[in-house]
């Protein structure tokens, strides 16, 4: 793979936060888009909520150009980049809902259905499991495995979510840890997705650590978490595919 790909892609996503983050800070605190003190948070201030819309448009900024800039490498990968964007899309919105008014939990757990239910229309799916006694096909079983395994990882970046800087922190060092493994197994453009992330993420921590200025929401911890899903899922992801 080639490095300046690399490059490229960490560092759009990373140019795009810096410029982003200061200005979604002065939507939020002018619009009053805001995380306030209450009995169960830490904060003493309000604090920006929007995040998650920056994560969003710079993930999506740095796909675009390096697919744009390397169309070759993502020959195997542009069947699926329109799912994956509809399916982050859904995410970001039900997420920033919820931000701005708690949404029900069958309200969220539909929407986060609905964005795996795209991965597997697009051929992202979980389409064997692995055991000690060897590989089991599973069919029409498929998709729920897929729809199961999405809204976990979706929700668990959310769970964490509760100390400045700890989703994030934790988000980046796995972001690298699995960009290290796809290096190592050369898996190819794939690896966009945690390229873009960990530009996001390097920006992001510096503005998040305490006392955060901004939060991510529930619009980007549970796209972060979406995201690791894709990875995690896409069959390019467990191979040793040479780009």
């Amino acid at each position: 793979m080639s490095y300046l790909f690399e490059i490229i892609s960490i560092t759009v996503s990373l140019v795009a936060a810096l410029v982003l983050i200061p200005f979604i800070i002065k939507i939020s605190n002018k619009y009053q888009i805001l995380d306030y003190p209450g009995e169960h948070k830490r904060h003493k201030k309000p604090v920006p909520l929007l995040g998650g819309v920056v994560l969003f448009i710079s993930v999506w900024i740095s796909i675009f150009v390096s697919q744009f800039i390397f169309s070759d490498m993502f020959s195997g990968l542009a069947e699926i980049i329109l799912f994956v964007f509809l399916g982050s899309l859904i995410i970001l919105l039900v997420g920033l809902s919820d931000d701005l008014k708690p949404l029900s939990a069958w309200i969220k757990l539909t929407a986060q259905i609905a964005a795996a239910l795209l991965l597997y229309l697009g051929g992202v799916e979980v389409e064997y499991l692995t055991t000690p006694f060897g590989s089991v096909e599973l069919g029409s079983y498929s998709v729920f495995i897929t729809i199961i395994w999405v809204v976990i990882l979706t929700n668990a970046i959310n769970l964490i979510d509760g100390l400045d800087g700890l989703a994030a922190g934790v988000s980046l060092i796995g972001a690298v840890t699995m960009l290290i493994i796809g290096q190592l197994y050369q898996i190819g453009a794939i690896l966009i997705f945690l390229l873009a992330l960990i530009g996001f993420l390097l920006v992001f921590l510096y503005y998040n650590k305490y006392p955060a200025k901004i939060f991510l929401g529930d619009s980007g911890s549970m796209q972060i978490g979406f995201y690791f899903a894709v990875f995690s899922l896409d069959r390019r992801a467990s191979c040793r595919e040479r780009v």
